[in-house]
């Protein structure tokens, strides 16, 4: 004869996770890696949960908050969940910000200014770089040139510590000559049998 009483409960469990680093996004979006010892045997078990850094600025050892923890798959109805948050860390590293001067022609003004703006790649989100110039490499006429960038300001909340930023130079510049016209004024003189003249 069965006894249909019996009981067997399901067995706490308690996930931990590790964080994964990652490159600056504008997110405070993380990704971790849940796991738990107290899984029996080769049982099926998965974790879902949703991560988040407190905030979305590079930093080491940067708090992610894990909330909504869930238990998936075959055997999880044999575990009881001991908390449905967990705390890790890890790191957001610098996004790569790439600023290229840009080609510029004008006639000789005995400065060094260029009028052509450079371009960015690699800005993450909103943000955005402000007050962008750049400048011939000398003030002096000729072809080939080299331009650079001389000025920038990236606005990301972090003063512009959330990229790491690489200028490119521009060799293709033109600065070509300034016409010069000339006028002469004559100086009177005594006769002296030539037609020399002093202007």
């Amino acid at each position: 004869v069965n006894d249909t009483t019996g009981v067997i409960t399901r067995k706490d469990l308690t996930v931990s996770y590790t964080g994964t680093n990652k490159v600056y996004d504008a997110t405070t979006a993380a990704t971790v890696t849940g796991s738990s010892a107290d899984i029996i045997g080769g049982d099926a078990v998965t974790f879902s949960e949703t991560a988040d850094f407190t905030d979305r600025n590079t930093g080491t050892n940067k708090t992610i908050n894990v909330t909504g923890i869930a238990l998936g798959a075959a055997d999880s109805g044999n575990y009881a969940l001991t908390g449905t948050t967990a705390v890790t860390t890890a790191d957001i590293t610098p996004a790569p910000l790439t600023i290229t001067a840009q080609t510029n022609t004008k006639v000789y003004d005995a400065t060094a200014s260029a009028a052509a703006t450079p371009t960015v790649t690699g800005l993450q989100g909103a943000d955005t770089v402000t007050g962008l110039a750049e400048v011939y490499d000398n003030k002096n006429a000729g072809t080939g040139k080299t331009l650079s960038v001389s000025s920038y300001t990236v606005n990301d909340g972090n003063a512009g510590n959330n990229y790491t930023v690489t200028t490119v130079n521009d060799t293709t510049g033109v600065i070509t000559q300034k016409n010069l016209t000339a006028s002469y004024t004559g100086t009177n003189k005594v006769y002296d049998a030539t037609t020399a003249a002093t202007v």
